[in-house]
């Protein structure tokens, strides 16, 4: 009732009196719970089943204090908020009962006496924790992994979180009183272990409130104190060293300005190979707290580095010594983490990882957890590698295949961790450098381009990584890749469509360079037989018809703006190339429903041009809005009339793209050196300092490009001359189709000085 109505808990009669009495329980059972000693006892030194059951009662009814108080407390200091109207009687219930547990309750002197009760009763290791470790170490060092709501029926979880509770809200009433206790413990000549690794355990979880309290050293007590305890040999001291573990695992993430590689040393000796039976839970310990200290925003590979080489193999030595998988999981992901944040410093390191992942991964075949987090550390290291990465392709490439294989029983578990590998590995590939194993993977790629598939958006991104890689063989095989992606136009989200679409540009963009016009022709078959060309006409023409109607009637298109840019950008593409294939493919692709026949191409012109021309407002992406300029100044350069009679509309284009794209890029006040933005002069323009091949690959095909390549006042000019040389020169065409156009349109064109 304290936990869903607090304030009418607080209000019956009695139940303050109740808390108090959970808490003398409390205070009276700690007296016995801690274990007074380092060393474990036989089970048979057991008083007997009687005193054992008592023990349980008692242990469950101290939960039920702790969890009574930690109610109250909430309600006082975190009282649940409700957009609910209350009434004003009941708002003053809660406040009676705020101040009544306040008052009565939450006192101070109660915050004393419940911090001290815990920190010295319950932040002890018990009798049982001593004879589990010696017993199971790894068992036991397991069940000490709290996570969820664990606190809710662990009282040592929640006697911590009580504990943290009262530091927050009692902070300037207990931090003294705490670290007068911690300084008095912590020193080297004070050898009662069981009170150290309470307080240590106290101030651990208070870093939080600590950390703001700069009367607290904590360089110096790891300096003078901790790292010298860490290497005491006395009995009972594998306390002190996996409490140092978590201590240090608790304080770097927060805490500034430490010795990190001091810290580093002190994790080096937790980690070493020790024959004694409590060694085990140390090294566990330190290896799954190491991940915090890494992980932490401070961290810095460069001091890590000399200790990298022992601590990793420490590590692998631990990860291969344990038995339970989550321990390995553990040791894992500590792995994983310090893979990641080393970067290009693990490199050195690799060999020795990479054969421990071979290895564990044949150990982990019923284990997908485990195999989830290998396949993550080989994509960090793969990142961190490079082009070198490829050095481990024959490990690497059978267990990405294991993974995604249609008929694997491991596929619905790994496959997006697969995925992820996969795409790194084409990233980092050298083109020169692919192997046929590489190749043959892209059949692995069909079963992702369903409709329904989850990983429909990886699939996409890493055809689009072959496409970059292996341009030729993609090309080679383009009908079988294109012809599943038509069904996916129009049925899925706009971003998958977006990637369809670029897709089908980059294909386009592929043939080009390698064959130009004749390249393209080539891959007009493949786009007419996957039926791509159709649905692409068929969603414009119904977004035409859908601007063309009005009102309550007015036909909804089914794609909307930013799918329409899509579709444009790939006829745009195929116009810049060669407007004249263009139009010879344009006679051929049925649309608007048509069952017989195809329409003319003079009627097709009609409604295609009125719509993109309505359209070119819509573009929002200056790249784009370019590529489409292109492909309509394109057109024009064709001399035909149907382009010709659109001059009005072309000028006002020019006007507006040109404005857009034209800037000064002197840097004198009187001399102007006006250029295209979007023209790059050097094709290395972007290139980092360092640069995975794929993104190699990605800069020189985008320098290739027409955009980054035509210089749109240049081109306008061309396309210009060459429509006036066909309509039999400038008066004819002055006379037939300037007179046409609105003066102000004109006036505004030649204000550019393109002609």
């Amino acid at each position: 009732m304290a936990k869903d109505h607090p304030a009418g808990y607080a209000l019956l009669p009695n139940s303050i009196d109740l808390a108090h009495g959970y808490w003398g329980l409390i205070r009276q059972f700690g007296e016995s719970y801690g274990s007074s000693s380092p060393v474990s006892t036989s089970a048979a030194q057991m008083n007997g089943t009687d005193r054992e059951e008592r023990f349980d009662l008692q242990e469950k009814l101290c939960l039920t204090g702790l969890l009574l108080t930690r109610a109250c407390m909430k309600m006082v200091f975190n009282p649940a908020q409700s957009f609910k109207y209350q009434q004003p009687e009941d708002r003053e219930e809660k406040n009676r009962s705020k101040i009544l547990v306040r008052e009565t309750l939450l006192s101070d002197d109660f915050a004393r006496t419940a911090m001290e009760t815990i920190v010295t009763h319950y932040f002890v290791f018990t009798k049982q924790d001593l004879e589990e470790w010696g017993e199971d170490p790894e068992e036991w060092e397991q069940s000490q992994e709290y996570t969820g709501d664990d606190w809710e029926i662990s009282l040592r979880t929640c006697a911590e979180k009580l504990f943290s509770d009262l530091m927050i809200h009692f902070k300037d009433l207990l931090v003294h009183p705490l670290l007068t206790v911690f300084e008095s413990v912590a020193t080297l000549e004070n050898d009662d272990v069981m009170l150290k690794d309470s307080i240590y355990a106290a101030v651990g979880i208070a870093a939080p409130v600590l950390d703001k309290y700069p009367s607290f050293n904590l360089s110096h007590f790891i300096e003078n104190v901790l790292s010298q305890e860490v290497q005491k040999p006395n009995p009972g001291y594998a306390i002190i060293r996996r409490r140092a573990a978590i201590f240090l695992g608790q304080w770097l993430p927060i805490k500034e300005g430490l010795n990190r590689p001091l810290v580093y040393q002190i994790f080096r000796r937790l980690l070493e190979e020790d024959d004694n039976m409590y060694g085990q839970v140390v090294r566990i310990t330190a290896a799954r707290q190491l991940k915090n200290v890494i992980d932490s925003f401070e961290f810095a590979a460069g001091p890590f580095q000399p200790y990298a080489p022992e601590i990793i193999s420490r590590i692998m030595f631990v990860a291969r010594e344990t038995s339970l998988p989550e321990t390995k999981l553990a040791m894992l992901q500590t792995l994983s983490t310090i893979v990641v944040k080393m970067e290009e410093q693990i490199v050195p390191l690799a060999d020795e990882i990479i054969l421990f992942l071979q290895l564990l991964w044949q150990q982990a075949e019923e284990f997908h957890l485990l195999q989830q987090i290998m396949l993550g550390v080989l994509s960090a290291l793969c990142t961190a590698m490079q082009a070198e990465s490829r050095r481990y392709h024959p490990v690497i490439i059978p267990l990405i295949e294991s993974s995604i294989e249609p008929s694997s029983n491991s596929r619905i578990y790994l496959l997006e961790d697969a995925l992820e590998l996969w795409t790194i590995v084409l990233s980092q590939t050298p083109s020169e450098n692919i192997t046929p194993e590489t190749v043959a993977m892209v059949r692995l790629l069909f079963p992702l381009y369903e409709v329904a598939s989850e990983n429909l958006r990886k699939g996409l991104e890493i055809t689009e990584e072959y496409i970059y890689l292996i341009p030729s063989e993609m090309l080679i095989n383009a009908a079988a890749i294109l012809k599943p992606l038509a069904s996916i136009l129009g049925t899925v989200k706009r971003d998958a469509t977006g990637l369809v679409t670029s897709l089908v540009d980059l294909f386009i963009q592929s043939a080009a360079n390698l064959g130009g016009s004749r390249g393209v022709e080539q891959l007009i078959q493949p786009l007419f037989s996957s039926n791509i060309l159709t649905v692409l006409l068929s969603g414009l023409h119904d977004a035409y018809v859908s601007h063309q109607t009005t009102g309550p009637n007015r036909q909804a298109s089914q794609i909307d703006g930013v799918v329409e840019t899509d579709y444009w950008n790939v006829f745009a593409r195929l116009v810049v190339v060669n407007p004249t294939l263009f139009l010879s493919t344009l006679r051929k692709i049925p649309h608007g429903g048509q069952t017989e026949g195809l329409k003319p191409i003079d009627e097709t012109l009609g409604w295609l041009l009125t719509e993109w021309f309505s359209h070119m407002d819509s573009i929002g992406n200056p790249a784009h809005k370019k590529l489409n300029c292109l492909a309509l100044t394109s057109l024009l350069g064709l001399g035909q009339p149907w382009m010709l009679s659109r001059l009005q509309s072309l000028m006002a284009l020019w006007t507006d793209v040109v404005g857009e794209l034209v800037t000064d890029y002197s840097q004198q006040q009187d001399v102007q050196d006006m250029r295209d933005s979007l023209v790059y002069e050097n094709p290395n323009y972007s290139k980092p300092e360092s640069e995975s091949p794929g993104d190699a690959r990605r800069r020189i095909l985008e320098y290739q490009e027409p955009i980054h390549r035509i210089d749109i006042r240049t081109f306008i000019r061309e396309k210009l001359a060459a429509a006036v040389d066909s309509c039999g020169g400038m008066d004819r065409f002055q006379s037939e189709w300037i007179q046409n156009v609105d003066q102000d349109v004109v006036k505004s064109f030649g204000a550019l000085g393109i002609v």
